[in-house]
């Protein structure tokens, strides 16, 4: 695992989350969601990705049940996720939490995903 300043988003953030391709169906997103959140403690979350690990959207775990028969993840999940870089100043990885109030996708410059900060997890004793 890459190492990051410990006051950045990247220091912030937990890798423990379940990916997803925007492009897989409703079944395979199921069999994938399962194999990977067999190793999580608590799921809120799942991010959907590109062919290229960029982020695209967050498919709502609701979505699943409302929407089980949806061809494709992308048809379903929500776009345009609220993200940080991994160089985000942890005060600026904070503002944002406060505007929105829930952990945000960790990821390059070239929006590749790498993990989930979690401002809670660090400032407020509380585990994702």
């Amino acid at each position: 695992m890459l190492k990051y300043d410990e006051d950045t988003a990247g220091g912030l953030m937990g890798t423990e989350m379940v990916v997803v391709n925007e492009n897989w169906s409703m079944p395979e997103c199921v069999k994938q969601m399962r194999i990977q959140a067999e190793e999580l403690g608590q799921l809120y979350y799942v991010y959907v990705v590109d062919d290229d690990d960029r982020l695209k959207g967050v498919f709502p775990l609701k979505k699943m049940i409302t929407n089980p028969s949806a061809s494709k993840i992308k048809h379903v999940m929500r776009k345009d996720p609220v993200s940080v870089k991994t160089d985000t100043p942890i005060n600026d990885v904070a503002m944002t939490f406060e505007k929105i109030r829930l952990g945000s996708r960790t990821g390059d410059r070239q929006y590749r995903t790498f993990g989930r900060a979690d401002y809670g997890r660090r400032h407020h004793g509380r585990s994702s």
